[in-house]
């Protein structure tokens, strides 16, 4: 077990204690009709142990979120891969997911991280 796999144990021990409010994931997957009329698009919901902040200025500063962002960290689930299609809502306000900024990059995630944007 290397040192990311603890780490992500150990978010996904404490996030729960620290989550604020209702903080859910919507993943949305297109219908799989004909390209001129796909049909309806299906979501899945799952909840997040996570907290929101306002956005961090080493992100704003970088040209990655605006003032006006959040920034949402959670305890990662498994078997669920994030993608920039999906939003997190926050308290039943809808947010777009603008940038992945989950710890580290590569290998073994431990904490995700999003810049979000209502």
């Amino acid at each position: 077990m290397s040192i990311y796999d603890e780490m992500r144990a150990i978010s996904q021990t404490l996030f729960p204690e620290f989550k604020q409010g209702t903080i859910s994931l919507v993943q949305v997957t297109p219908g799989a009709g004909a390209i001129d009329n796909p049909g309806t698009p299906t979501e899945v919901t799952t909840n997040l142990n996570a907290t929101a902040s306002g956005s961090i200025f080493k992100y704003v500063s970088q040209g990655l979120a605006l003032i006006t962002d959040m920034l949402v960290v959670a305890a990662p689930v498994d078997g669920i891969t994030i993608t920039k299609n999906d939003f997190i809502v926050i308290d039943g306000k809808r947010c777009k997911i603008i940038e992945d900024v989950s710890k580290p990059a590569a290998g073994v995630i431990a904490v995700w991280k999003f810049i979000v944007r209502k």
